[in-house]
């Protein structure tokens, strides 16, 4: 709210071009993709660890230049291949350190808690 009020008060066009033609897809962006990709991930939440959940929806920032690369033939750059190959590994890291049984990470949570 504040970034918001401060781009205000400095006169930055935050809602130009912003018109009939192109509001239905800001409303679908807004309420299908970011409203149920949120609904999902509380409702993961449910049935699996927050730490599980965490780290699928870390994954997904990994997920969409792969995806980008094999369907719409976009080119990576180096920084994002690295980028996605830091993601993928830390969050495998995360859940093989989770999942073991002498895990100091998961007695360190359950101890807290």
């Amino acid at each position: 709210m504040f970034l918001f009020i401060v781009l205000i008060m400095n006169k930055v066009p935050i809602i130009n071009g912003i018109n009939t033609s192109n509001i239905f897809h800001l409303i679908y962006l807004g309420i299908f993709v970011t409203g149920i990709g949120y609904l999902s991930y509380f409702e993961a939440m449910k049935h699996t660890s927050a730490i599980t959940t965490s780290m699928v929806f870390f994954i997904k920032p990994a997920i969409a230049p792969v995806l980008s690369f094999i369907i719409l033939k976009e080119s990576l750059a180096t920084n994002t291949i690295m980028g996605v190959v830091f993601i993928i590994l830390g969050s495998f890291v995360m859940f093989l350190r989770w999942t073991s049984s002498d895990s100091f990470l998961k007695k360190l949570i359950v101890k807290r808690f």
